[in-house]
């Protein structure tokens, strides 16, 4: 559904063909994606950095970027080619992490990039490089703005969501006592429907098993 086709439904909903506003619609739809752990709003790129040999420092691009998660760096171990991730070093771990590799004489040694921080747009890595490396970033994108000819980036089969959540809000400012009562009926329904797209997006796994495994009885 597109965000007209949204829209309409909305009107549908709150019986009111000449109402025009996507601001709840918008609002429904961040609730949506945050319940969802922003899953329709991750991203890998391999164009967001350029890394080359001596140089530590470097200018992030964050326009539309909301969170970097995760940065790799693809490179050679144990004769095998393949991404190997950097970890995130807080300022003091950062100093040491760069003092272990500071030679007597006050050089850096360069080498594969293992570590990194990010402060405001400069991105630190430390070795510095000794070669051209590819880069990866994971991250999360900026939610974008739901208007006329846009489609919510959620599964298709739940874009009536928004508009059952939208119109909630919308009706559960009236003062008639009938549109509040549809309002805490639209929500109910709307959020009943939440374990389905969680259930979606997060399949049954399990992590962190902490007993061991026992033989089932014969």
């Amino acid at each position: 559904m597109t965000g007209q086709e949204i829209l309409d439904e909305v009107r549908f909903l709150i019986n009111d063909s000449q109402y025009t506003r996507y601001t709840e619609i918008n609002r429904a739809y961040r609730k949506i994606l945050r319940i969802t752990n922003f899953n329709f709003l991750r991203v890998t790129s391999e164009s967001l950095i350029t890394v080359v040999a001596g140089q530590a420092e470097y200018t992030l691009d964050l326009t539309g970027i909301r969170r970097i998660e995760r940065i790799w760096v693809y490179g050679t171990q144990s004769s095998e080619q393949h991404w190997q991730l950097m970890e995130e070093a807080p300022p003091q771990l950062w100093e040491e992490k760069k003092m272990s590799i500071t030679q007597p004489d006050g050089t850096v040694r360069s080498d594969k990039p293992n570590w990194y921080k990010i402060e405001g747009t400069t991105l630190s890595l430390t070795p510095t490089p000794d070669a051209v490396y590819s880069v990866r970033v994971d991250y999360i994108q900026d939610i974008p703005t739901l208007a006329r000819e846009s489609e919510p980036l959620i599964p298709r089969a739940y874009h009536d969501l928004l508009a059952d959540l939208a119109a909630s809000d919308i009706l559960s400012r009236s003062k008639d006592p009938i549109d509040v009562a549809r309002s805490q009926q639209l929500k109910a329904e709307a959020m009943s429907e939440f374990d389905d797209l969680v259930g979606d997006v997060h399949p049954n796994r399990t992590y962190n098993i902490d007993r061991k495994p026992i033989t089932w009885i014969k």
